[in-house]
């Protein structure tokens, strides 16, 4: 006769259940490793973009602060300006696309500096574009040291986020000197500076 064996049967119930088991939860952490290593990869890819970005917005910003400067060194020798290479605007759009995604990858610092400089293009975008309202060279000189002085202070912001240090204030003529701008265009911003103070007293534009 033969011997029954009831934890057999038993064993033979459960085997499938725990292969099913262990199936299931493998599959659960192979699938939740692969998003995680995916999620990783494009978290990483964003932050790599939204740098890239704050490069290219410093070097667009400086640029733009020597194109100002020679603009003021024109008005305020009352030259013709037949045109100028200002650009029409300057934006971040992987800072605007991808940021709020990794928001989190920044210090609390890079936060607020990436933020502030976001508000401060809208600004200077909006000074690009409104450049023909100025009737007299006094006017137009005041409005592109404006423009100047805030593309300074945003170039500085992106230098801030890529250190992840606070830097004190650029001084505008020393800062024009830095990035190269010719030596008669820091003059001509020099007096004008200057004239603006004394309400064009001392240029009479």
């Amino acid at each position: 006769m033969q011997t029954i064996n009831p934890n057999k049967g038993l064993f033979d119930k459960i085997l499938p259940i725990a292969g099913a088991l262990i199936g299931t939860t493998l599959g659960f952490a192979l699938n939740f490793s692969s998003s995680k290593v995916k999620d990783n990869k494009s978290a990483n890819n964003k932050i790599m973009c939204i740098n890239e970005d704050i490069d290219a917005l410093e070097h667009a910003l400086n640029e733009t602060a020597k194109e100002c400067a020679r603009l003021v060194s024109l008005l305020i020798q009352r030259s013709p300006i037949v045109g100028n290479r200002l650009p029409g605007s300057i934006s971040g759009l992987c800072i605007d696309s991808y940021f709020i995604d990794v928001a989190h990858k920044y210090s609390r610092n890079q936060r607020y500096w990436i933020q502030l400089t976001l508000e401060r293009l809208k600004e200077i975008n909006l000074k690009l574009g409104n450049r023909s309202g100025q009737s007299t060279p006094y006017e137009r000189s005041v409005d592109m040291l404006n423009l100047l002085s805030i593309t300074i202070e945003t170039a500085r912001l992106c230098r801030m986020i890529k250190l992840n240090d606070y830097i004190d204030h650029y001084e505008m003529l020393s800062h024009l000197k830095t990035i190269g701008t010719p030596t008669e265009d820091i003059a001509g911003c020099d007096l004008a500076i200057n004239n603006v103070n004394l309400e064009n007293a001392s240029l009479g534009l």
